[in-house]
């Protein structure tokens, strides 16, 4: 015959039962996914996640107006009497002066002359100069970004003129001007550095994505085996 269970063993399931729902959950339980394994088994959704934010960069990138890059050159030499011992700091004297207002506004002058009025403004003319050397050469690489590659010369050009041009205070320097060449095709350096952070957003993005979709689905069966439980 069978036996009904005795009060003390009602007591101890009671007990253990009530010790089992008291009990605090895992934060941290084991087998929780990582970034990497994630990326790994859902490896399509990266790929096409980030192929998909290529392409849009892509797409925005060939929709902005196209930029030309014209470069003039300037070897500048002190004039004779001045000090030839430090050739960097004569430099970037001259640099400065190319930088000047005085300067900026001849050369838009100048190239007013070649080009439609309103072309370019001041504001544009400035933004749009971009001067380059170095502490140990007298080489001045004088370059200019247009929508189109004739004001990209004319932009170029007209800056050296202008310096060429200038009335110096005592001896002027000697310098030789080598002018813009029409640029024949827009400048890429736009659309790579546009595809190089676009690159990055996507791996991160694919990345959040991948293990959002991981953490959900190991999440899942838990959630089903706690409903199981309370009910």
């Amino acid at each position: 015959m069978l036996q009904s269970a005795t009060p003390e063993m009602d007591g101890s399931v009671e007990e253990a039962a009530a010790i089992e729902s008291t009990a605090e959950p895992e934060l941290f339980p084991p087998g929780e996914p990582t970034i990497f394994g994630a990326i790994w088994r859902y490896k399509a959704v990266a790929i096409g996640c980030t192929i998909a934010i290529l392409a849009v960069a892509a797409l925005y990138g060939l929709s902005r107006p196209h930029q030309y890059v014209a470069t003039a050159t300037l070897i500048v030499r002190a004039p004779s009497g001045a000090d030839t011992g430090d050739l960097g700091r004569y430099v970037t004297d001259q640099v400065a002066i190319l930088q000047s207002p005085e300067l900026t506004s001849k050369a838009l002058s100048i190239a007013g002359r070649h080009l439609p009025p309103g072309s370019v403004s001041y504001d544009d003319f400035v933004a749009s100069t971009d001067i380059v050397t170095t502490a140990t050469s007298d080489v001045i690489m004088i370059g200019f970004s247009a929508k189109t590659p004739e004001l990209a010369q004319a932009g170029a050009n007209s800056l050296g003129i202008a310096y060429v041009g200038t009335q110096f205070i005592g001896s002027p320097p000697q310098a030789i001007f080598l002018p813009a060449k029409t640029p024949t095709a827009p400048t890429s350096t736009a659309m790579l550095r546009l595809l190089a952070v676009a690159l990055v957003l996507g791996l991160l993005a694919s990345a959040a994505l991948c293990y959002i979709l991981a953490l959900r689905n190991w999440r899942a069966p838990r959630g089903g085996h706690a409903r199981q439980r309370d009910s």
